[in-house]
C-alpha cells in the first residue's frame, strides 16, 4: 500500500525512479524496494521522501504553469501583440511571488530588504 501511494506520488512529482534516487539522496535500489512493497521505509525515511516528493511535485506543477505562460505570450509576440504577452508573463511573475511571500519562500534578496515577513 505504502508503495503504491509513494509511485503516484513520484510520477505526480514527474520523475523517474532514478531522477527520484539522484534529487532525494536515497539509493534507486531503496526507492524500487520501497514502491514494489519488498521493503518499508522507516518512519523518518519516509517522512523526508514525502517531503522531497511534495517539493518536487510543486516544482512540476510551477514549472508547467511556466511553460504554458511563455508558450501563449511567444504565441502573443508571433501575432505582434507584444503588450498582452508582457503583461501575462509579469501577471504569472507576479503571482509566484505573491504566493512565496505567503508561504514565506521569499528569495534572498527580497528577505535582505525585508519585503517578506
Amino acid at each position: 500500500m505504502i508503495g503504491i501511494q509513494l509511485t503516484r506520488m513520484r510520477k505526480r512529482a514527474g520523475l523517474t525512479k532514478k531522477e527520484s534516487a539522484r534529487r532525494s539522496g536515497f539509493g534507486y535500489e531503496q526507492i524500487w524496494n520501497w514502491e514494489n512493497g519488498l521493503k518499508i521505509p522507516r518512519p523518518k525515511n519516509l517522512r523526508k521522501y514525502i517531503d522531497f516528493l511534495e517539493v518536487a511535485s510543486k516544482e512540476n506543477r510551477d514549472l508547467n504553469s511556466m511553460y504554458i505562460i511563455l508558450e501563449q505570450a511567444q504565441l502573443d509576440c508571433e501575432r505582434g501583440h507584444f503588450q498582452e504577452a508582457k503583461k501575462k508573463v509579469l501577471d504569472w511573475v507576479s503571482k509566484q511571488a505573491l504566493s512565496e511571500k505567503e508561504e514565506g519562500k521569499c528569495s534572498p534578496s527580497v528577505q535582505e530588504e525585508k519585503k517578506c515577513s
